[in-house]
């Protein structure tokens, strides 16, 4: 659909149709062949298996549901955590093993709850009375009892949250929603494949079964939260089925999705929310709702014995409708507002009335050269597809599906070699909506708009009566990568140059304000602003000239969050990298006739882009001596109560690493916080300055390298922060694993660190460099090849957006961010299942070159 549909009001599809719809709506009968990622998995069988050791069974009784909870996130990925019941500590798995019969199995059996009245060990009494369990079988808890399900081998785990398939089913599923949206796993309303995300998400620690759908169509969705009848944590159930062949359509400008949802008991419908993503976001990361948007959901109960829940949205047109019935005619009763839902199974149907977005196919986001990734990585492939539209790209799901700025300007940056190019295709769609979004007055890049419902919502908080979009500029990166990506498709690409004209030549549609002006006065506007603020560092280099955060605000670059740069105002990457590079490209494009009106850009910008290159690097150094450092490292692990292992012996030479930022929190004149932000040097710049050059290369190097905390590298991928070496300079809690921007990994910054590496590498080629003819480019090499092995050997969560670890047998094992418990009974912080830029991967590769460089050494 056209961009400027996600401002007006959607056209009225009357209301008595959509209700008849939904009272008559067929209840699919029957068995289902199939669940969201195949074939159902086959009932339990209860094998015979040898007898196990002692040490096996106890590791396995220990863990069971009946007296510990597997924590999961948001998204219903297992953690390897667990809280145990008796006394709510929450435990990695060995931990957990060791605390249940240490703590707890000595009092009752968990069996059949025999107690020795003298206290003693009841160990003998579960192997003795108890024949399944020494044979090594599992016990699952159904909640009203424990009933034989079958071998779990040695280990034991209990069985996940959501009966009937196993953890690692449950794992693959949710890790599939975003993206798999075909008719064979989720049925849709509308005629075309039209994105939504439909997820079922216990929530961490306390689980509460949750629904939710959400389309990128108006940022919209619904989010139902379920409680057990019983008012027991834990005890509800609920788990997500496909129907097969079961597709219906309302009328072209109605979308939903319809599944089938099984309660293992009863339940009561708590808490709805109807409308907006960003309205869900806020209840989720803040626990605030709106009653005005609260009070408008209606609920009633339909003639079999159903109910409907539906919102007439703030624009007082657009409507969303969420149905319950259930397939076997039990009614749901509506009791003092809330519904009320016996064990069963029942269809559910959700669908709104606001207009679609025009989805880009698969085959139509990729170039023509890059068709055969649909066969080798049809999960990436399919996912990039589910967030690219005719008139922008979205940034992640379920949280993020709107145009974010920075994210689909990162992502085109490593993406371009795979994008389909031209009219129709995926990067002028980049392109064309980032210019779009500019804010015409001071030329910046929007960072994030806000459609839909929302939209409405914030205009009416400003006395105004409009569904007009609204953007979102606070950012002071977003602004650089604009020139940046132009330079790469208008100057660098064949087709890009043949189509820059005609693509400037376009009338801004989307923001009220710009209507009236092309892409070109847009773009004109970034540039202008872009020369302005970097003029004054070339008479004085210092920091008051460097780029620095809004005033009043905390955040400005990707690390978003209220900590992300440990209280710092002015930014390394911004100020290192996306400045001179900004700069080489308004050069670049001022040479090849952009700018006629700046007719010296040409020169201007290229030799300020230079100073920017060589000026500011030095501000940002970090030097520690080795025994300051062993010092330092020393005090982290033991304030972090950090358990795994470190050899400060490895410590025997001065750490080099540029802070995150300057002037941090209570005067500290720079945030010592070791980071991946290198990566945006080493992949945006050419930097020719020979001794800055082979010293930055050797320190990234030896920073991938060590393993933290003396570094970066862990088992489970490199971090984006080692607050190790901060001192006074940062709180190191704001930069912990469940930290959004501390000790954990994101995806596309290894696979700039990647990119940004083999870069670099590659001017050995064509140029005559210092550091290509010393020791320096072996350890480079070794450094790219070491974060490779880190990348491969967890591609199976690339995808996502972020995730960290716990320690488990003195190694770093994966965990999912939102699933660690937070001090103080915070909120979790949730990450996106898939995410935009995280899908780089399909464009970043392994060059073996170096690994057959490296073993000719």
């Amino acid at each position: 659909m056209a961009a400027a549909n996600d401002r007006g009001q959607a056209d009225a599809q009357p209301r008595a149709q959509a209700q008849a719809h939904a009272a008559n709506a067929p209840v699919p009968v029957g068995p289902l062949a199939q669940g969201p990622l195949g074939p159902a998995a086959p009932a339990p069988v209860a094998p015979v298996v040898p007898p196990v050791s002692t040490k096996a069974i106890i590791d396995q009784y220990a863990l069971s549901p009946l007296f510990v909870t597997p924590v999961v996130d948001n998204a219903g990925n297992a953690t390897g955590m667990y809280t145990c019941k008796a006394c709510q500590k929450t435990l990695n798995k060995r931990s957990m093993a060791e605390h249940v019969p240490n703590l707890h199995v000595g009092k009752q059996c968990m069996m059949c709850a025999f107690g020795d009245p003298a206290g003693g060990d009841v160990r003998e009494h579960l192997l003795s009375d108890h024949p399944a369990v020494k044979q090594g079988k599992k016990w699952s808890c159904t909640w009203q009892g424990c009933t034989k399900v079958g071998n779990d081998g040695l280990e034991g785990e209990p069985e996940a949250q959501r009966h009937g398939r196993d953890e690692d089913e449950d794992r693959d599923d949710v890790g599939d929603d975003v993206g798999d949206y075909n008719d064979d796993d989720v049925n849709d309303y509308d005629d075309d494949d039209v994105s939504r995300d439909w997820e079922l998400c216990p929530s961490p620690i306390i689980l509460i079964p949750v629904t939710f759908a959400s389309w990128p169509a108006g940022n919209s969705g619904v989010v139902t939260y379920f409680l057990p009848e019983n008012n027991v944590d834990g005890t509800l159930g609920i788990s997500l089925e496909v129907i097969v062949d079961f597709n219906r359509t309302l009328n072209p400008l109605i979308s939903g999705v319809t599944g089938l949802i099984s309660l293992n008991s009863s339940a009561v419908l708590d808490l709805a929310i109807v409308g907006s993503i960003r309205t869900i976001r806020n209840y989720v990361e803040g626990g605030s709702l709106d009653t005005k948007i609260q009070d408008a959901i209606q609920t009633q109960q339909l003639a079999d014995g159903g109910i409907q829940l539906n919102r007439i949205w703030l624009d007082e047109t657009t409507e969303t409708f969420l149905t319950f019935q259930s397939t076997t005619g039990v009614a749901i009763s509506i009791q003092h507002g809330q519904a009320h839902f016996e064990a069963g199974t029942y269809s559910l149907n959700a669908w709104f009335t606001y207009p679609q977005l025009d989805q880009l196919c698969a085959t139509d986001v990729l170039s023509p050269t890059s068709q055969d990734l649909l066969s080798q990585n049809p999960e990436d492939t399919q996912s990039l597809s589910f967030f690219s539209f005719k008139s922008k790209i979205v940034a992640g799901g379920w949280k993020f599906l709107t145009y974010f700025g920075r994210d689909s300007l990162i992502t085109l940056l490593l993406l371009q070699p795979v994008l389909s190019e031209g009219q129709g295709g995926a990067i002028e769609t980049i392109i064309s909506a980032a210019v779009e979004r500019i804010d015409l007055n001071d030329g910046s890049v929007c960072h994030e708009e806000t459609i839909g419902d929302y939209a409405t919502y914030l205009n009416e908080q400003q006395g105004i009566h409009s569904t007009d979009a609204q953007c979102d500029y606070k950012m002071v990166d977003t602004d650089f990568f604009l020139p940046i990506v132009m330079d790469q498709y208008f100057v660098q690409s064949d087709v890009g140059k043949s189509r820059r004209d005609v693509l400037l030549a376009t009338n801004a549609s989307v923001i009220r304000s710009n209507q009236g002006s092309t892409y070109i006065d847009l773009v004109l506007a970034t540039a202008e602003k872009i020369m302005g603020l970097t003029a004054a560092l070339e008479k004085s280099a210092t920091k008051e000239n460097l780029i620095q955060l809004k005033q009043g605000q905390a955040v400005g670059q990707w690390r978003d969050s209220e900590s992300g740069l440990g209280g710092g105002r002015i930014p390394y990457d911004v100020n290192t990298a996306l400045v001179p590079a900004a700069l080489k490209a308004i050069a670049s494009l001022s040479s090849n006739g952009l700018f006629p009106s700046h007719p010296k850009w040409s020169q201007t910008a290229a030799d300020r882009a230079v100073f920017w290159e060589d000026n500011t690097l030095a501000m940002f150094e970090v030097h520690i001596p080795a025994d300051e450092a062993r010092s330092l490292i020393e005090n982290y692990v033991n304030a972090s109560s950090f358990s795994g292992p470190t050899d400060t012996g490895e410590a025997t030479s001065p750490v080099l690493f540029h802070g995150l930022a300057l002037d941090g929190k209570n005067q500290q004149p720079i945030v010592k916080v070791m980071n991946t932000d290198d990566c945006f040097r080493l992949f945006l710049l050419d930097p020719k300055n020979q001794i800055q050059l082979t010293a930055y290369i050797s320190q990234v190097a030896d920073n991938i390298l060590h393993p933290f905390p003396i570094g970066l590298s862990t088992s489970v991928g490199l971090l984006v922060a080692n607050p190790a070496y901060a001192g006074t300079s940062a709180d190191i809690d704001d930069f912990s694993s469940i930290s959004y921007h501390g000790t954990v990994v994101w995806s596309w910054q290894m696979a700039m660190m990647a990119a940004g590496l083999e870069r670099q590498l590659g001017r050995c080629n064509n140029e005559q460099l210092e550091f290509c003819a010393n020791e320096v480019k072996q350890k480079a090499i070794k450094a790219y090849n070491h974060l490779w092995d880190l990348i491969e050997s967890n591609r199976e969560y690339l995808s996502s957006e972020v995730w960290s670890w716990v320690m488990e047998e003195g190694d770093f094992q994966y965990a999912s961010l939102g699933a660690l418990p937070r001090p103080d009974g915070q909120g979790s912080i949730e990450s996106d299942i898939r995410q935009l830029w995280s899908l780089t991967f399909l464009a970043v590769k392994r060059n073996d070159a170096y690994g057959l460089e490296r073993a000719a050494q």
